[in-house]
């Protein structure tokens, strides 16, 4: 978890938020190029992975990812500074 947090400091924004999505998210590299916000729920602390990168999922294949406490807070931060612009 150390080294994840490091190599998260080093790297500019929004590079570090997506490198923390796939370490910390379990999302593929294309889920977070697609990834919305809209798609992201931070009161339910949830990620809900709707497409790839050749377009929508199936029903079958979308899912629901819980954003864990290491992803909450550089997640709420990045969305709040997002609603604010």
């Amino acid at each position: 978890m150390e080294d994840v947090r490091r190599i998260f400091l080093v790297l500019a924004e929004p590079i570090n938020l997506a490198y923390a999505l796939g370490a910390l998210g379990g999302l593929g590299n294309g889920e977070v190029l697609v990834l919305r916000w809209s798609h992201v729920d931070i009161a339910a602390r949830r990620i809900h992975v709707l497409e790839s990168p050749d377009g929508p999922l199936k029903d079958i294949d979308s899912r629901s990812v819980p954003i864990q406490d290491a992803l909450h807070p550089p997640l709420a931060e990045s969305h709040l500074r997002r609603s604010e612009e």
